[in-house]
C-alpha cells in the first residue's frame, strides 16, 4: 500500500543517513510496525515494498500460544459499502476527499484479494479496508495486470461517485482465523450489529 506523505519522510530521512556511503541512488526503508526492510531506487514501483499481509492495520490481541502473553498482531476488518463494489479496487482519501491517502501496487493485489461475502452486506476484507475507502472503476483483474500503479490523479478520476466504506469493524481475530471461520466472523458481528441480517 501506497502511502504518499509517509513515504516522502521516509526517503528523505533515508537518504541524509545514506550519503557518503554510496554512490547508487537507492534508499533503505525500515517499516518499525512490521520489521520489513527494502531498498527502494528512484524508478522502482514504491508500492511493491510492502506486501498485502502488511496492509492490516497492527492491533494488540492475546496470544492463545502462551498464557498471559500479549503480541501485535493484525486483526481482521469487516465491512459494508454503498453497492456491490466487491471487485473494485479501494483506495483511501482524506477526510475531504481531495487527496490520496493510500493506494495499492499492482503487485499488491491478485485473486485472492477480493473480499469474501458474509451475508447481510457484509464482506470480510483481505486486501486493506479503512473508514475512508472508496472504490474505483478498475476491477482488481485490469489493476493487478497493469505494469505499473496509476498516478494519483488518474486514480482520483477513477473514483466511482458514491461508490464508499458505510460501515466498518474490526474483529478480535486475525485475518487468517476469520477466513478459517466465517461462521464466527457472523457471530461477532450479530453481536456488534444485531439488526443486520448474518447467517447463523
Amino acid at each position: 500500500m501506497i502511502r504518499p506523505r509517509k513515504l516522502q519522510l521516509m526517503l528523505i530521512a533515508g537518504t541524509l543517513v545514506a550519503s557518503g556511503c554510496s554512490s547508487q541512488k537507492q534508499t533503505a526503508v525500515h517499516d518499525a510496525s512490521t520489521g520489513a526492510s527494502a531498498r527502494i531506487s528512484d524508478t522502482s514501483d514504491r508500492g511493491a515494498i510492502i506486501r498485502s499481509e502488511q496492509r492490516f492495520d497492527k492491533q494488540i490481541v492475546r496470544d492463545g500460544g502462551s498464557p498471559g502473553a500479549v503480541s501485535a498482531m493484525p486483526k481482521a476488518v469487516a465491512y459494508r459499502m454503498s453497492g456491490d463494489y466487491a471487485d473494485n479496487v479501494a483506495i483511501a482519501l482524506t477526510a475531504d476527499g481531495e487527496s490520496i491517502l493510500s493506494y495499492p501496487a499492482p503487485t499488491d493485489l491478485g485473486k485472492d484479494s477480493p473480499p469474501v461475502s458474509l451475508g447481510g452486506g457484509w464482506w470480510l476484507s483481505r486486501c486493506g479496508i479503512s473508514a475512508n475507502s472508496v472504490f474505483t472503476t478498475y476491477t482488481y483483474a485490469t489493476y493487478s495486470a497493469l505494469k505499473q500503479a496509476p498516478s494519483p490523479e488518474e486514480l482520483l478520476k477513477a473514483v466511482i461517485p458514491g461508490a464508499r466504506v458505510t460501515r466498518i469493524e474490526r474483529l478480535s481475530m486475525t485475518p487468517q482465523q476469520a477466513l478459517a471461520d466465517t461462521a464466527a466472523v457472523c457471530a461477532e458481528l450479530r453481536a456488534l450489529a444485531p439488526a443486520m441480517e448474518l447467517p447463523k
